[in-house]
């Protein structure tokens, strides 16, 4: 196998590509990831992800301790990249999202966050780790599962803190919060305070598998996820059910950390929503939903077969 790639570049506003980055693998099977990415407001961007083995970000070579590292770094706006820092340990560590000050996964076995070492309870724990503009550990953050917790989707808060979604099987402890699953996976949503504390957590799931993938905030500080569910499910007050093997959908958090309502839609086989986007808090806003493998039938229209849809979701009133 050959070393893997992992390129970078930046369109610009007529669609052509000012520059490009390409970090790199140094011997055969190993590889760079970048699994999410979110601008500097200086014409940069901060992109996190995971690789194995040795790779060179830049003038910077890293070696993964485990399996597998997390990475996050900084590309400036001329394209150089001028900082790269990793989280490992004994297993594996990723990085499946990034946010404004904040970024998120899960890591396996005992792992440094610069100078935080975390213990996972489970076999993954998810994590959240606060990374300053000069690539500085700040703080680190994570659940504690008796099972497994991923950390999927990540957004800041508008005051330092960050809301988190993903999934977990068992009981967790998120902070001071205890939440319980059933033997398949559950969704979690949590808010983690400016100085790292879990100050609430809540779920939201049934008898089979669900997930939460994509969030963001709602402007008024609660947040709005999306994901995927299977059979009957329970989002706060209400109670949905899929059309097919499994249905997206969209749920609102206050600030509060009170699920208020949740809509969903889906076809005759599988459907997640892996993305989503504020457009006019408190009117409308967007969501992106992955097809993958021609098994989900959209029911609102679509560009071809298979594609990923976009949908406008209104948002109640009394939001």
């Amino acid at each position: 196998m050959l070393p893997g790639l992992l390129i970078g570049l930046l369109v610009g506003a007529k669609g052509m590509a000012d520059w490009s980055i390409q970090v790199g693998g140094i011997q055969d099977g190993t590889y760079p990831a970048g699994n999410g990415i979110v601008h500097d407001y200086a014409g940069g961007a901060f992109i996190a992800g995971d690789f194995s083995g040795n790779v060179s970000f830049g003038a910077t070579r890293l070696t993964a301790r485990g399996s597998v590292a997390a990475f996050v770094m900084h590309v400036t706006a001329s394209g150089a990249i001028d900082w790269v820092i990793q989280v490992d340990g004994t297993d594996e560590a990723k990085a499946h999202a990034i946010a404004d000050d904040d970024r998120g996964g899960e890591f396996r076995g005992q792992a440094t966050f610069g100078a935080t070492t975390l213990t996972s309870r489970g076999a993954a724990d998810a994590f959240v780790v606060r990374v300053t503009e000069s690539g500085v550990i700040e703080w680190a953050a994570s659940v504690l599962a008796t099972t497994n917790s991923y950390g999927y989707g990540i957004a800041t808060d508008g005051v330092g803190g960050a809301h988190v979604t993903g999934k977990f099987r068992g009981l967790a402890m998120f902070g001071s919060t205890s939440l319980s699953g059933f033997d398949f996976y559950d969704v979690f949503v949590m808010h983690v305070t400016a100085y790292g504390v879990i100050d609430w957590a809540v779920q939201a799931g049934g008898t089979s598998s669900d997930g939460g993938y994509g969030i963001t905030t709602d402007g008024v500080g609660g947040a709005l996820v999306t994901g995927g569910f299977r059979s009957e499910a329970t989002f706060g007050p209400t109670v949905l059910t899929s059309e097919g093997l499994s249905d997206v959908f969209v749920m609102h958090v206050t600030a509060l950390g009170v699920i208020d309502w949740a809509v969903k839609a889906g076809g005759k086989l599988e459907g997640a929503g892996f993305g989503i986007a504020l457009k006019v808090y408190p009117d409308t806003f967007m969501v992106g939903i992955a097809r993958p493998n021609n098994t989900i039938q959209a029911i609102a229209a679509t560009a071809g077969w298979p594609t990923t849809s976009i949908y406008r979701v209104n948002v109640p009133s009394s939001t």
